[in-house]
C-alpha cells in the first residue's frame, strides 16, 4: 500500500509539472530546480543552491530561502525526494513492477560512498567551470523539459537512465545521482540504519 502511495504522490507531482508547463494557468510553474507553487510559494532544490554557490561564488539569500524548506524536509526525513517526488524514481519503480522475472537486488550497506564521489565531482566541476553542471545535465530536469517543450534531444539522458535501471536496478539512484546522497550528508546514521533507509527507497 505504501509503495503505491509513494508512486501516486510522485505521479501527481510529475503530472503537475507537465500540466503547469503546458498550460497558462496552473498551481505550479518551473522545474525541479526551482518552481513557484500557487503563485506565492517559491521552492528550490538544495543541491541547485549549493551548485550555484560553487559556480558563481555567490550565495543569494532568496535562493537559499527557497531551498530551506526542502533542506529541512530532507534533514528530518532522509531521501524523501527520492521516495516520494522524483519522476525518474516513479518511472523506474513502475517499469520495474512489470518485470515478472526480475531477480531481487541484494542491498549494499555502504551505498552512500559512490554517491559521495559523484556529489564531490559535480561540485568540483561546477566550481571550476562556473556552471551548475548537474542542473544542466540532470535527467530529471531533462525529462520535464523534453516533454513540456517537445525537445527529443532532452529525452536522451532520461532514456539512458531508464535503460540503465532496467538492466541494473537502482544503480543510477544509489551510485550516480548526487541528489540521492545529499540528504545523507545532513545527518549521520549507523551502518544498520543506512541499510534500512536504502531499503526504504526501493518503492
Amino acid at each position: 500500500m505504501k509503495t503505491w502511495l509513494r508512486r501516486g504522490t510522485a505521479f501527481v507531482v510529475f503530472a503537475s509539472f507537465l500540466i503547469g508547463g503546458w498550460s497558462d494557468s496552473f498551481w505550479v510553474k518551473g522545474s525541479f530546480t526551482s518552481a513557484r507553487w500557487f503563485e506565492y510559494l517559491q521552492l528550490a532544490d538544495p543541491l541547485a543552491a549549493i551548485e550555484v554557490g560553487f559556480a558563481s561564488g555567490q550565495w543569494p539569500a532568496k535562493l537559499w530561502l527557497a531551498a530551506s524548506p526542502l533542506f529541512l524536509l530532507a534533514l528530518f526525513s532522509q531521501r524523501s525526494f527520492c521516495r516520494w517526488f522524483c519522476p525518474l524514481g516513479f518511472l523506474f519503480s513502475t517499469l520495474r513492477s512489470f518485470r515478472s522475472h526480475s531477480k531481487p537486488v541484494e542491498p549494499v550497506c555502504h551505498y552512500s560512498k559512490p554517491n559521495l564521489w559523484a556529489l564531490s565531482l559535480i561540485l568540483i566541476i561546477s566550481f571550476t567551470s562556473g556552471l551548475p553542471v548537474f542542473q544542466i545535465l540532470s535527467p530529471i530536469n531533462s525529462l520535464i523539459l523534453g516533454l513540456v517543450f517537445g525537445l527529443q534531444l532532452y529525452l536522451i539522458l532520461p532514456a539512458l537512465a531508464i535503460l540503465l535501471d532496467w538492466f541494473y536496478p537502482r544503480l543510477f539512484c544509489k551510485n550516480i545521482c548526487p541528489l540521492g546522497n545529499l540528504p545523507s550528508m545532513q545527518r549521520k546514521c549507523s551502518e544498520q540504519n543506512c541499510c534500512n533507509r536504502m531499503l526504504e527507497t526501493h518503492f
